[in-house]
């Protein structure tokens, strides 16, 4: 098999030799974004927890939780172990509302797809594979999520639902 890096055998055939095809960059760039995504996955458990089962909370946590179960794969597949999620719930610091809860989580959508583009992206030039990954990624964020946030905020106002799932 060929290093992408400098088209010189690598051992990529071989587990060990695998992540050696990243770059430096794009290693990085993958860890980044797993850590994106733990830390989202982290802040809507603990929204969940303090407001209940409430849309779009309930089915962007799954969401991310799968996003992050495909950044692991992708770093193992070249080699790299994917750590495990740094973040508790319990300790993550959450607005007084579930409306607060809802435009922060808006706010962080359009701050992780402009990350995506200004960072994340350039630094998987020459992966394909990541960077198909992390297209999707931004996407879910800009097409998916942010607008299932915007609709919640624009369907209640700065009125609070009673908590439990309406979906």
């Amino acid at each position: 098999m060929t290093c992408r890096r400098d088209m010189e055998p690598c051992g990529c055939s071989t587990p060990e030799g695998h992540g050696r095809c990243l770059t430096d960059a794009a290693r990085t760039a993958l860890l980044a974004a797993l850590d994106m995504e733990y830390r989202a996955a982290a802040v809507y458990e603990a929204v969940l927890r303090r407001f209940g089962p409430m849309p779009p909370f309930t089915h962007v946590l799954r969401s991310e939780q799968r996003h992050a179960a495909v950044l692991g794969a992708l770093l193992e597949g070249h080699g790299v172990a994917a750590p495990p999620s740094p973040y508790d719930p319990a300790d993550m610091a959450l607005p007084a509302s579930l409306w607060e809860a809802c435009e922060a989580a808006a706010a962080g959508k359009e701050a992780s797809a402009a990350r995506y583009d200004r960072d994340l992206l350039p630094a998987a030039e020459g992966h394909e594979d990541v960077r198909t990954v992390f297209l999707r990624l931004r996407d879910a964020a800009l097409h998916c999520q942010l607008p299932a946030f915007r609709h919640w905020i624009d369907l209640h106002g700065r009125g609070e639902p009673a908590t439990g799932d309406a979906a």
